[in-house]
């Protein structure tokens, strides 16, 4: 991929291809069609080498690792919580995999900042975190954005509501 030199933040950036993971070959017809009921497009996690070369000829060695994981975030449960933080939040989707950098980030709307927390993987469906206190003196909507591998974020941020200091397990 083209790369280009930033002097502002004084590195190389360069957008990452799409990834397509090579494709399994089953030993027979039927172990084809067992593999498309299983899993018929599902998402993807490889870790790929990154090198970087300047004039196409010479490269890095440094063996960078990336990871491309294909994953989706729909929702999460439960949507509302108080502002002192603290509720165990099930971040719900779908490719999730048990990756070092798992995170929630919580926007504020006020400041344009985000609070970011740690998530746990509990499936390939579900992660949990504990949301984040936010000083805001009254209720408020928040977006909140994920990364299964703290490089990237998801592109659709989910709804998350803050209300009053109500305690821990009321609705």
């Amino acid at each position: 991929v083209k790369a280009r030199y930033d002097e502002a933040v004084r590195c190389v950036l360069c957008e990452t291809p799409a990834w397509v993971a090579p494709p399994v070959e089953p030993a027979d017809a039927d172990a084809d069609a067992e593999a498309d009921a299983i899993a018929p497009n599902a998402p993807v996690a490889d870790d790929v080498i990154v090198e970087v070369g300047l004039n196409t000829q010479q490269w890095t060695r440094n063996c960078l690792h990336y990871l491309f994981q294909d994953f989706a975030f729909h929702k999460v449960e439960p949507a509302v919580g108080p502002l002192v933080g603290g509720t165990l939040a099930k971040l719900i989707g779908a490719g999730f995999s048990d990756c070092v950098g798992m995170k929630a980030r919580f926007t504020d709307p006020v400041t344009a900042g985000s609070f970011e927390v740690d998530a746990t993987f509990v499936s390939e469906m579900e992660l949990t975190c504990n949301t984040p206190a936010f000083g805001a003196p009254k209720p408020f909507d928040t977006q909140v954005l994920l990364t299964v591998n703290g490089q990237e974020y998801s592109s659709e941020a989910v709804p998350f509501r803050f209300e009053g200091n109500l305690p821990k397990g009321s609705k």
